[in-house]
C-alpha cells in the first residue's frame, strides 16, 4: 500500500512560514490523522521511547535499505535526535502506553540538488558504513534520485528505551516495523513554449500569508514579464460592482 504526500523545501518548513504539514497518515478506518503504531500491552517501562528513522525503498538496483538523505524533524518535546542517521527517539507517555497507541506528527523535508550533491554517499541501515558506489558520478544528483528512488521512503519504528550510560536508547530490533510506502506527489508546473514555472505551495490558504517560491529556469529577456496578484484584482472588481 502506499501513502501519497507534498514534498516541502527549508523555505516552506520554517517557524515563521504558516505552510508547515506533516507526514499524513492514509485513509484509515480510525480516521488518524498522522502515522500510528500499536504498542503491546507487555511494555511497561517509564523509560520507553520510539525510535523513527526514514529509509529508502529497497528495489532491483539497489536491494539494500538505506537512511534516506531527506531529514525529518518534530516539533514534539522531548525527542532525542541523531541527525547522523535521520533518526528521532520518541518518549512514549503513561496515556499512550495505556492506549496501546502512539501517532507521530513528522516533517520531512526535501534537499536541494546543491544539498544532496554534498551529502556523499548513503549509509545501509544500521550499518556503520556507507553504501557501494551505484553511478559512475557520484556528483549526479538527478542519478541518485533515480537509482534510490527518493521521492518513495519508509518510516522505519522500533521500541527503544533509555540506558543510564549511554547517550542514545538501546533499540530492540525484533520490535521493529516499516510503514507503508510514501511517495511525493509531483510538483505541477506550467509548460510555456518550451520552458515552465513550478510555484510550492500550489494551493495557499485563502487569507493569505503563506510564502510562494517560484522557480523560473529560462527567462526570455525579450519578452515583459508580470506577476499577476489574482487575490487583489478580485477585490477590485468587487468594490467597482
Amino acid at each position: 500500500m502506499h501513502a501519497s504526500y507534498r514534498e516541502r523545501y527549508l523555505c516552506e518548513i520554517g517557524h515563521r512560514n504558516r505552510s508547515q504539514r506533516y507526514i499524513p497518515a492514509e485513509n484509515n478506518p480510525d480516521h488518524l490523522n498522522y502515522p500510528t503504531i500499536e504498542i503491546s500491552k507487555q511494555w511497561d517501562s517509564q523509560r520507553l521511547c520510539i525510535r523513527v528513522t526514514l529509509v529508502t525503498v529497497s528495489s532491483e538496483q539497489v536491494p539494500v535499505i538505506c537512511i534516506h538523505p531527506y531529514p525529518i524533524d518534530t516539533s514534539e518535546l522531548n525527542v532525542i535526535k541523531d541527525i547522523e542517521k535521520n533518526t528521532h527517539y520518541f518518549p512514549i507517555s503513561e496515556e499512550e502506553l495505556n492506549q496501546g497507541r502512539k501517532s507521530f506528527r513528522i516533517s520531512r523535508r526535501k534537499l536541494t540538488q546543491h544539498e544532496l550533491r554534498n551529502y556523499g554517499q548513503l549509509c545501509p541501515l544500521n550499518k556503520d558504513e556507507k553504501d557501494i558506489l551505484r553511478t559512475d558520478n557520484p556528483h549526479d544528483v538527478r542519478r541518485i534520485i533515480d537509482i534510490y528512488q527518493l521521492g518513495k521512503s519508509q518510516l522505519f519504528f522500533s521500541i527503544a528505551e533509555l540506558v543510564y550510560d549511554d547517550l542514545l536508547p538501546y533499540i530492540y530490533d525484533e520490535t521493529s516495523v516499516y510503514s507503508h510506502i510514501m511517495t511525493a506527489n509531483k510538483t505541477t508546473h506550467i509548460n510555456n513554449n518550451k520552458s515552465f514555472v513550478r510555484c510550492v505551495p500550489t494551493k495557499g490558504r485563502w487569507n493569505g500569508g503563506d510564502n510562494i517560491l517560484m522557480i523560473i529556469p529560462k527567462l526570455d529577456k525579450r519578452k515583459i514579464c508580470q506577476v499577476l496578484d489574482l487575490i487583489n484584482k478580485f477585490h477590485q472588481l468587487n468594490e467597482v460592482l
